[in-house]
């Protein structure tokens, strides 16, 4: 998708179910009272703080974030999880893992055979009602609606 990530790419064939990266940053608690987007106002602003923000599964009791300003990977390259671009047809899932080094990380998964030189995609899974709007539009591109966008297609659905 144009003005889409950095991406991750296969660099050999990868078999179903391998875990081809790992998405590390901060671990900050679920409830210390912290909101990293606390000051932020514009919605797409705050989208753009959270991008790189990862929630980890019911048990534990922190989510991962990367800040914007360590995105890139002249920054920060000792995990590739965060370059890992969306798709509503992905490829590859998130899952958990302990690493010996970082503790429990999230992990991408390669949900069926993955070539090489193949991207690296999953699917976000974010709300449809509250997320950035370069989402909707590649809802809109993949998925289809019927040749609508989100919006109407989500009206037509209700009926």
């Amino acid at each position: 998708m144009e003005g889409g990530g950095q991406g991750v790419y296969a660099k050999v064939d990868l078999a179903k179910n391998t875990i081809a990266a790992v998405f590390n940053g901060y671990k900050v608690p679920l409830f210390s009272g912290t909101y990293i987007a606390e000051d932020i106002e514009e919605e797409e602003k705050v989208y753009e703080r959270l991008s790189y923000n990862i929630h980890m599964p019911e048990d534990e009791d922190f989510f991962i974030d990367l800040p914007p300003a360590m995105a890139d990977l002249s920054v920060y390259c000792a995990s590739l999880g965060h370059k890992v671009n969306h798709s509503f047809i992905p490829n590859c899932r998130f899952g958990t893992m302990y690493h010996p080094r970082w503790g429990r990380v999230r992990t991408v998964e390669t949900m069926e055979e993955v070539e090489e030189d193949q991207e690296l995609l999953v699917d976000y899974g974010y709300d449809l009602l509250r997320c950035p709007e370069w989402y909707r539009e590649l809802w809109t591109r993949e998925l289809g609606g019927g040749g609508k966008n989100y919006w109407d297609y989500k009206k037509n659905t209700k009926k």
